[in-house]
């Protein structure tokens, strides 16, 4: 049988439909990871200004700005989370609570220490230097339903005679992952240390894992 061109055409696009054979089904993506604040590549950064050292799990992700206020500031990039730090010389000899009297007006957005958000709280004579007197607050701040994360906080008062010291890790996560973050948060105050007890150079040294040296 003798076909025209356009049913012709109509037999070779028939013919090359029916032949093909059915495309392999596409592999959906694998979801992005969500940024995690890992225990790892730690550096410590030396603070002239606030005479601290402060030690930051993957240092190198840290923004920090040690000028722009009479804080210290860094933010870890990927997550959000933060850490603030000031030391000042009081006019008298300062209690725990009259240092955090004072730092509260300074900064009057740190995280209130409300009855029933508080998971630990405990003091201690061995942190940041041998003579200093510190209160530690690690808690939770607010909570986001609609996305299921919460904010918690892990809040540090020191005193050394009329020597304050104001310290702040804020961090958002949902369940463990919130748990994970301020436990790095925790290690984080734990290991910082006055810079008068620590000879070295700076700004950014590269450790292991946090210690005291």
């Amino acid at each position: 049988m003798k076909l025209t061109p356009l049913r012709s055409f109509v037999f070779v696009f028939a013919s090359i439909a029916c032949s093909s054979q059915t495309p392999p089904a596409v592999t959906p993506a694998p979801s992005p990871q969500p940024p995690s604040l890992s225990d790892t590549d730690w550096g410590r950064f030396r603070s002239e200004r606030q005479s601290l050292s402060i030690p930051l799990p993957q240092g190198k992700l840290w923004r920090i700005d040690d000028h722009s206020s009479q804080w210290l500031d860094a933010v870890h990039t990927p997550t959000q989370c933060r850490v603030r730090a000031r030391t000042w010389v009081a006019a008298k000899a300062m209690s725990l609570d009259r240092c955090e009297q004072e730092a509260r007006s300074y900064a009057p957005d740190l995280p209130a220490v409300v009855q029933g958000s508080v998971i630990d709280t405990f003091e201690s004579s061995e942190w940041f230097a041998p003579g200093f007197v510190s209160r530690v607050v690690v808690g939770i701040k607010e909570a986001d339903r609609s996305r299921g994360t919460a904010e918690g906080y892990v809040l540090v008062f020191g005193v050394e005679a009329k020597r304050c010291l104001a310290m702040v890790f804020t961090a958002t996560g949902a369940g463990p992952e919130l748990g994970d973050r301020l436990n790095l948060g925790t290690k984080i105050a734990e290991s910082t240390i006055v810079l008068s007890r620590l000879p070295g150079k700076g700004p950014l040294e590269r450790v292991q894992v946090p210690n005291r040296e």
